[in-house]
């Protein structure tokens, strides 16, 4: 999908207080689709290149040496709109369970398991989100569809094996601090 991740600090390190990533995102990466995270700030600070950064339909280019925070709730995505490599760190405060959300979704999308937006079947979807809807929401559709649509969709998923967590190790046979 054009980016790599990092855990430089897990939640385990930090007592839950943030998960600390360093993400590199090759050019024309794509990134996550316009997303909320629904009890935690998130901060990017762009330590090589540019990086594109959309908050509440306002979008700006952070250059290097820059850092801008997510508020709880502000829907938001980025991505590398260069020619050059962006590298970086991304910080979740506090982690939740964001750090399993995401070494889950990177081995998914490293196996192959993700469509060309890096999004997973419908069915694995429903199940990931319905299990980690305190740290990560899509913006669309609306909650009101969101929530009963994976109360009824990810039982379903569950019953034909998939679910809420992998260990990216289990999916890919790598080192599980490091997601592409």
């Amino acid at each position: 999908m054009g980016s790599r991740m990092t855990f430089l600090e897990r939640s385990a390190d930090t007592g839950g207080e943030y998960v600390l990533v360093e993400i590199v995102e090759a050019p024309h990466a794509q990134g996550p689709p316009l997303h909320i995270h629904p009890n935690q700030s998130e901060t990017f600070l762009i330590t090589e290149g540019s990086l594109n950064l959309e908050v509440d339909g306002e979008e700006r280019i952070l250059q290097e040496g820059e850092s801008a925070t997510v508020e709880p709730g502000q829907p938001h995505q980025y991505w590398n709109g260069s020619d050059e490599q962006v590298r970086g760190t991304m910080e979740l405060r506090p982690s939740g369970d964001f750090e399993m959300f995401l070494e889950t979704v990177a081995g998914l999308a490293k196996v192959g398991k993700v469509n060309d937006a890096g999004v997973p079947n419908m069915l694995q979807t429903a199940v990931i989100l319905q299990e980690h809807w305190d740290v990560f929401r899509l913006v669309g559709p609306p909650e009101w569809i969101q929530k009963p649509l994976f109360a009824v969709l990810a039982p379903v998923g569950s019953l034909l094996g998939y679910r809420p967590y992998y260990r990216y190790a289990e999916l890919t046979g790598s080192d599980p601090a490091r997601a592409e």
